[in-house]
């Protein structure tokens, strides 16, 4: 079914005509906006007076489906979503604000080897069980920003972001996790205008994180184990009758950021660093920590962009680095003693991830900041490098991801309009080794069931292609307010050779909404 939908798509694209080029869009401006200004995917909330967006905005709900054998084993072998969506811009008098609201519905069939909501936050202490299962999940996302100049020349912006995020996650078969997240970000900020052509600013960066997760078996009969996994293969295996976990993590830190322009050129420059720590402790009467993760964040990333005539061409790097240590504590004899000595608080995991990307876009204008066609070239690299050093071992993977895509926007005459695009990628794993053997008293049961087929994935090169297709048209005519509806559809398929069934995962999703 999902193969059809992805083949019908062309067809769906070729609907076109001839088009009125002197209209503007609202999905073409929302599409574009964080283009026309690059502060948007900044820290910086006060970015949003730097270039005014229009008072646009649109809710939407839709339903997306992936599924194949190309897969981590800690992601679902089947993954449905129900989706709300609604976010909009507006402007009131010198200030300008942000808003965004989504809730998503999931099934995730098939998990394995994690019972946490997101495996993969880079924490080395995920708790798993060997069984796996079915999981619904709610994620509830509330972000908010605001933005004004205070002085009437405008010379110093203030801003401030807030992202509030809850998660709730359940499995219906014996162990039973049961999860539950709260997440939320502060972003103060400030840019100050040095002159008409040179703009600071400043951004700090607050994140509090806590996720509970809880144990319950309703079959006594049935021995259960739980898998406290230590980094890289290693893991405490203890059963499970009842038991909580619980994850508490803090990140302070803070960008700084500098745009100089000159008539049609403009280069915004944007670096910071964090640095995050997180323990997991165990039990509810005397929690231990189990281990403890500091995590030290570094970012950079420059822009530029060029005005043409009716075209603007932009280039885009940028790079993230997350350096981690863990600490993987061991307790002694406890008795007659609260709480047991610490044995060994060494560092004994190292976790170190490199995220880099280059994109270059380049853009047909059309008049009130909306365009009419945009193509854009990306190389990603993505690269890990986890160890234990006690006893050593290693786990590494370099790859990098080449992009091409293209966006046509056709606008009609009667306040209607077409989006189509069309992606295609390619994933060339160019460098993976690993040489976890276990030791002592460890089985191989983590090694074959989690930490083999993960790096089967990872070291997957891939072709990867996509289209998407959006019709707008107005409630009535010459309104502003439109309906629309989208669909959607991916492949990948791994291109040597695989121990995995299938290789190959497909994704659709279709979505109606509003513009306005």
């Amino acid at each position: 079914m999902l193969k059809r939908i992805i083949y019908l798509l062309p067809l769906f694209c070729g609907t076109a005509v001839v088009a009125q080029d002197t209209l503007s869009t609202v999905n073409g401006k929302l599409q574009v906006a964080p283009l026309r200004n690059p502060w948007l995917h900044s820290q910086n909330a006060a970015g949003l007076s730097v270039l005014p967006v229009p008072s646009i905005g649109r809710t939407y709900i839709g339903g997306a489906i992936e599924d194949g054998d190309l897969r981590r084993p800690q992601q679902p072998t089947t993954a449905r979503d129900f989706h709300f969506v609604s976010e909009r811009f507006q402007s009131l008098q010198n200030a300008s604000f942000y808003g965004k609201f989504s809730f998503h519905q999931k099934w995730d069939d098939g998990i394995s080897w994690s019972d946490v909501l997101d495996p993969y936050r880079r924490n080395p202490y995920v708790v798993a069980d060997s069984l796996g299962g079915d999981w619904k999940k709610q994620l509830y996302d509330l972000e908010l920003k605001a933005s004004t100049p205070v002085t009437d020349s405008r010379k110093l912006m203030l801003g401030a972001g807030i992202r509030y995020k809850v998660g709730t996650g359940a499995r219906q078969n014996d162990p039973r996790p049961l999860a539950y997240s709260n997440d939320i970000t502060l972003n103060p900020s400030l840019i100050w205008a040095a002159s008409g052509s040179l703009k600071l600013g400043l951004s700090a960066n607050f994140n509090f994180y806590k996720e509970k997760l809880s144990f319950e078996t309703s079959n006594y009969d049935d021995i259960h184990y739980r898998y406290r996994l230590a980094g890289l293969g290693y893991y405490y295996r203890d059963q499970t009758v009842s038991e909580t976990r619980y994850y508490s993590g803090k990140t302070f830190g803070g960008s700084v950021q500098l745009q100089w322009e000159k008539e049609n050129f403009r280069l915004l420059f944007d670096a910071g660093y964090s640095t995050r720590k997180e323990d997991a402790e165990d039990g509810t009467i005397q929690p231990r920590t189990y281990g403890d993760f500091t995590e030290q964040q570094y970012h950079g990333s420059l822009n530029a962009t060029l005005l043409t005539g009716g075209f603007s061409h932009q280039w885009e790097a940028g790079w993230k680095t997350f350096d981690g240590n863990g600490r993987d504590n061991h307790y002694g004899d406890a008795i007659g003693k609260e709480p047991p000595p610490l044995v060994n608080s060494d560092i004994l995991s190292t976790t170190f991830y490199n995220e880099g990307a280059f994109h270059y876009r380049w853009i047909k204008d059309r008049f009130q900041d909306d365009f009419k066609w945009i193509i854009q070239a990306s190389v990603i690299y993505s690269g890990m490098d986890n160890r234990y050093h006690n006893p050593k071992s290693r786990n590494t993977v370099d790859a990098n991801e080449y992009r091409l895509s293209f966006t046509r926007n056709l606008v009609f005459a009667d306040n209607k309009n077409f989006i189509w695009s069309a992606n295609v990628a390619l994933r060339d794993c160019f460098k993976h080794y690993i040489d976890f053997v276990p030791s002592g008293l460890q089985s191989d049961i983590v090694v074959n069931g989690l930490l083999n087929p993960d790096q089967e994935w990872l070291s997957s090169d891939m072709f990867k292609a996509g289209l998407s297709a959006e019709y707008r048209f107005p409630l009535k005519r010459g309104s502003e307010t439109s309906l629309f509806v989208k669909a959607e559809g991916n492949i990948w398929k791994r291109i040597n050779a695989s121990q995995l069934p299938n290789a190959s995962r497909n994704f659709a999703c279709l979505t109606i909404g509003m513009t306005y």
